[in-house]
């Protein structure tokens, strides 16, 4: 009996890598790195996604009480290199995009206005149209991409300083390039 009981998880493990689809051009692979800054303190998150010929790297670095803060970068494969790109430089037309993402936004500010906890935060916020190059893109395992925005209000209200579109890749697919 211990010798089935034993077979199954490898069977099982085995089937999820043998039994993995073929990666489609709309699949994302990701991959997170935790490295320990200092002993006892919380680890820098590296994720890093790929996505047909780009390749997005988030790092979160924790502060002193743990809250995460995280840069992104992009990169473009080129002659079997990647190099780093604007973000604008993935998309087509990155008018249309960035207009859908700012009308996305802006729904989501108005609507935080409204909710009692949080409007004394809100006020901060100079809500105004942001470029595709000032935000965060990053990818995300579950076939999506991530937009970005900080809206640099004081950090008693990091709660409400940042917001976070979400798109799926087949929603934005006829954008990118």
């Amino acid at each position: 009996m211990k010798k089935y009981l034993i077979l199954i998880p490898i069977i099982l493990i085995s089937y999820n890598v043998i039994g993995q689809k073929k990666s489609s051009k709309l699949e994302i692979i990701c991959n997170i790195q935790l490295t320990e800054k200092e002993k006892n303190t919380d680890s820098i998150i590296t994720k890093t996604c790929i996505f047909k010929k780009y390749k997005t790297i988030s790092v979160g670095t924790p502060d002193f009480k743990g809250r995460y803060f995280y840069e992104y970068e992009l990169f473009k494969l080129s002659n079997g290199n990647y190099i780093k790109i604007q973000n604008s430089e993935l998309f087509n037309n990155s008018s249309k995009i960035e207009k859908i993402i700012n009308e996305k936004l802006k729904i989501e500010y108005e609507s935080n206005m409204k909710i009692s906890e949080i409007s004394d935060c809100m006020k901060y916020i100079n809500f105004r149209y942001y470029k595709i190059n000032e935000m965060g893109i990053s990818f995300d395992e579950f076939n999506n991409m991530a937009f970005h925005v900080e809206f640099g209000i004081p950090s008693s209200c990091l709660n409400v300083g940042g917001s976070l579109i979400i798109i799926s890749t087949s929603e934005i697919e006829k954008f990118i390039k």
